[in-house]
């Protein structure tokens, strides 16, 4: 499904994905797919519609969140980029790619004071993801 829309055939990832979810009303993934594919074809509002969806289905997964702030910034709206990757830092204050797209947005909106800050934890995040992900050392 994403590796269609990825290949650049927009419309098989739309067939697989509306299969999906036919079948599975519920599947985020299918709906980060279709929405990406609808905004690939232009059809923001149901992009939207889609990309929200997902959010709501995989609060604590980035790439929803992500898929929808990117749509809103490549509609100008940097104001409702924000706002989403901010509701998706308070839900999900875990996530390291979402601090980094806080911060990249601030800096793209001309806010860097508030850039600083979402980079910064996205570094202190995605450390002790890696620091946590290294298993530790057993004597022997």
């Amino acid at each position: 499904m994403a590796l269609a829309l990825h290949a650049g055939d927009v419309e098989q990832s739309m067939r697989i994905s509306q299969r999906i979810l036919e079948k599975q009303a519920n599947d985020a993934q299918a709906h980060v797919t279709m929405g990406q594919s609808l905004a690939a074809r232009g059809d923001n509002q149901l992009a939207l519609e889609h990309l929200e969806r997902a959010t709501q289905l995989a609060p604590g997964r980035a790439e929803p969140w992500l898929a929808l702030a990117a749509l809103y910034q490549q509609q100008g709206l940097g104001y409702k980029a924000l706002d989403t990757l901010r509701a998706a830092a308070h839900t999900a204050p875990e996530l390291y790619e979402i601090q980094l797209a806080l911060g990249e947005t601030y800096l793209t909106e001309n806010a860097p004071t508030q850039a600083l800050a979402a980079l910064r934890t996205a570094g202190r995040l995605l450390s002790e993801s890696v620091i946590g992900d290294v298993p530790s050392s057993t004597s022997i």
